[in-house]
């Protein structure tokens, strides 16, 4: 099978640093294939890989130490397969054809992977769609990232335990509030505990629509964070009903409480509260 340009640019990169057999997981040849092309564009190995994939005598390996490190990587590498389908090189060019295709709405579940995967796919693939507005901007559309259980992943708290990986999820999802919106990106957050959302992207954000709210500290943080936003209606956060709202912020000229309405017969809410008193109606009719 003949190789495409950008394999041939990729094998460039990757052969002189990365062992044989894991270059053939990455593109799907086998070892005589990639060490045919390889002596053909004259590519070498460093000597660490220079003897099938395995340390020369100038590096040792001990087992006690990359054992764990060896186990936890491979369980992570399950996690991403679950989300993740295999891509082919040369497929599509660049990262919005290959996640959206044909279609304008992507939407990624990522809730099968443990918490920390999570973290890292949901960091990994906004970083792609800001960074690629950033670099080439164009004036036709817009990208709107709009985050579920937005605390899962922008929770202060985790800053406090030194957590790098959530450091480095909240550093980009900062950029992306202070910077995206001259590149045409913009965040959407939704959580249902805004007082663990840091204070920057809190700040940052512009329009707030805002459910039923019963714990004082989110209801302190939103009077203190909310534009515009009156003690009449910070009085209505603890009171709302299922469907109603308050939206507030420079999109609006003052708060206001909306109800909105659905059709069930359209409208399929799934995170609809459970009533229990109908459940075991029904359950003890059953049993008779």
């Amino acid at each position: 099978m003949k190789w495409s340009k950008e394999e041939v640019i990729l094998l460039q990169e990757l052969y002189p640093n990365y062992p044989t057999n894991d270059l053939v997981e990455i593109f799907h040849r086998n070892r005589d294939a990639i060490n045919c092309k390889a002596k053909e564009m004259g590519i070498k190995k460093i000597d660490r890989y220079a003897s099938n994939g395995i340390a020369n005598k100038k590096y040792n390996i001990n087992e006690n130490n990359t054992s764990p490190l060896i186990g936890r990587f491979n369980a992570n590498k399950k996690d991403f397969k679950i989300i993740f389908l295999p891509y082919t090189l040369g497929e599509k060019k660049n990262v919005i054809e290959c996640l959206f295709g044909d279609s304008r709405i992507l939407v990624c579940d990522v809730s099968r992977a443990k918490k920390d995967i999570r973290r890292i796919m949901v960091t990994f693939l906004c970083a792609k769609l800001y960074y690629y507005s950033v670099n080439y901007k164009r004036d036709q559309y817009s990208m709107h990232l709009i985050i579920d259980e937005a605390h899962n992943y922008l929770s202060a708290q985790n800053l406090d335990k030194e957590d790098a990986i959530a450091k480095t999820c909240i550093d980009t999802f900062e950029s992306i509030i202070k910077e995206g919106r001259k590149f045409g990106v913009f965040l959407t957050m939704a959580t249902q505990r805004p007082s663990d959302i840091t204070s920057t992207l809190l700040s940052q954000s512009h329009n707030y629509v805002i459910h039923k709210l019963v714990n004082p500290r989110d209801i302190e943080i939103i009077k203190n964070t909310v534009p515009f936003i009156d003690d009449m209606s910070i009085t209505m956060l603890s009171i709302l009903s299922p469907g109603q709202a308050i939206f507030s912020g420079t999109a609006f000229n003052r708060p206001n409480i909306v109800q909105i309405k659905f059709d069930d017969l359209k409208t399929m809410v799934e995170s609809d509260t459970v009533r229990l008193m109908k459940k075991w109606k029904r359950k003890i009719k059953d049993e008779e």
